[in-house]
């Protein structure tokens, strides 16, 4: 368990946007402290992190 989640979305995208957030009603994301990077080296939670609506 973990406390942060309540809810789990199979097949979200790689890179998260506040859109993805929204249309699955969520507070916020939560991923571990391991780097998930595009192929362009930016971060993939990076709108989530700026909008503060990102967990570790």
């Amino acid at each position: 368990a973990i406390k942060w989640v309540d809810q789990v979305v199979e097949n979200a995208p790689y890179v998260t946007t506040l859109e993805t957030l929204e249309e699955y009603n969520c507070a916020f994301c939560v991923h571990g402290d391991d780097i998930t990077v595009t192929a362009d080296g930016i971060d993939t939670y990076h709108i989530v992190k700026a909008a503060g609506r990102y967990r570790e």
